[in-house]
């Protein structure tokens, strides 16, 4: 088991102190100091790699769709608005709350299948496995700023990929799950 306590102590014998920390609430210099640069620099790590135990795929959630789409029957006109993503892009999505990078996008599977393979013919004819856009080239978005309803700042994935799903790398706090390669970096 890795603890952040662990981690620190790793940290502090690198640098080749002596001193340990025994726990995050200490008042030690170096518990402060640790603690001061702590999740900074694990975020910033998560961002600098595609970590395997981060990697995290969610239905994106639609914030806004450009007239003319099936989320937005509205006719289109010449005149774009705020209300709309920002040209040239059709749809806006929301930027996941836990997310540190976003990897890359995908279409939803087009087959209502989900499951292994038969390795024996059932009689079936025909057998469709789900499409999860393998074979499809890299999906365009960028990640821009927009504002929620009362105004705030908030992120926001724009792509022209009718409900897309968002892969990306999550802020993940246990650790527990961090691989061994990501506790020595």
């Amino acid at each position: 088991m890795t603890s952040v306590i662990a981690i620190y102590n790793r940290a502090l014998a690198s640098i080749g102190t002596r001193s340990t920390v025994a726990s995050l609430t200490e008042t030690s210099t170096e518990a402060k100091q640790c603690n001061l640069i702590y999740e900074a620099t694990r975020d910033e790590l998560l961002s600098m790699a595609f970590w395997n135990f981060a990697r995290n795929t969610d239905t994106a959630a639609l914030v806004k769709s450009a007239p003319g789409t099936p989320t937005n029957t509205r006719t289109p006109n010449a005149v774009w608005s705020s209300i709309y993503p920002a040209p040239p892009w059709l749809f806006e999505y929301a930027y996941p709350a836990d997310c540190i990078q976003v990897r890359f996008l995908r279409p939803q599977p087009t087959s209502g299948y989900i499951g292994p393979i038969p390795i024996f013919s059932t009689g079936l004819s025909s057998y469709a496995a789900p499409n999860l856009g393998e074979d499809t080239p890299a999906i365009p978005f960028i990640v821009a700023i927009d504002q929620d309803s009362s105004g705030n700042d908030i992120n926001v994935v724009l792509t022209n990929q009718y409900q897309a799903l968002l892969v990306y790398t999550r802020r993940v706090v246990d650790p527990n799950v961090f691989s061994s390669q990501f506790v020595q970096a």
